[in-house]
C-alpha cells in the first residue's frame, strides 16, 4: 500500500516558487488568508481526480471532482506572477510504499506544460 507523505508545488495558483508540504496520518492546515490552504487542497483534488482516471500524464480539469476544485482550465491554475515559468506547473509527489517487512520512500515528479 502506498501513502502520500508530501507534495511539492510550483507555479500553481499562489505557489510561485517551489513549496513542499509534509503530510502525516492527520494533517491540519492553518494559516493566514491567501497563504495557500485552498490552493493545496485544490492541487490534491486535481491530482486525485486525474489519478482516478489513470491519467497523471495530462491534467484534465473536467473530471468528477472538478465541481469541487473549480479550476476550469490550465490557465486559471497557473500562478500569474511567475513570468519565466508561465506555461508550466510542477508537482512532486512524495510517497512511501509499505510492505510486510519494510517500506520504501520515493518521489515522482510531474511537469505539465500548456
Amino acid at each position: 500500500m502506498a501513502q502520500l507523505i508530501g507534495l511539492g508545488i510550483e507555479n500553481f495558483r499562489i505557489f510561485k516558487d517551489a513549496t513542499e508540504f509534509d503530510f502525516a496520518p492527520l494533517t491540519l492546515l492553518t494559516g493566514a488568508n491567501n497563504s495557500g490552504k485552498s490552493s493545496l487542497i485544490k492541487a490534491l483534488l486535481l491530482l486525485a481526480d486525474n489519478a482516478d482516471k489513470n491519467n497523471v500524464g495530462d491534467l484534465d480539469f473536467s473530471g468528477f471532482l472538478s465541481e469541487i476544485h473549480n479550476l476550469a482550465t490550465f490557465d486559471l491554475a497557473l500562478n500569474n506572477e511567475n513570468i519565466e515559468q508561465n506555461n508550466k506547473i510542477t508537482f512532486e509527489l512524495f510517497y512511501e510504499i509499505f510492505r510486510v517487512n519494510n517500506s520504501i520512500s520515493n518521489s515522482y515528479n510531474l511537469v505539465f506544460i500548456r
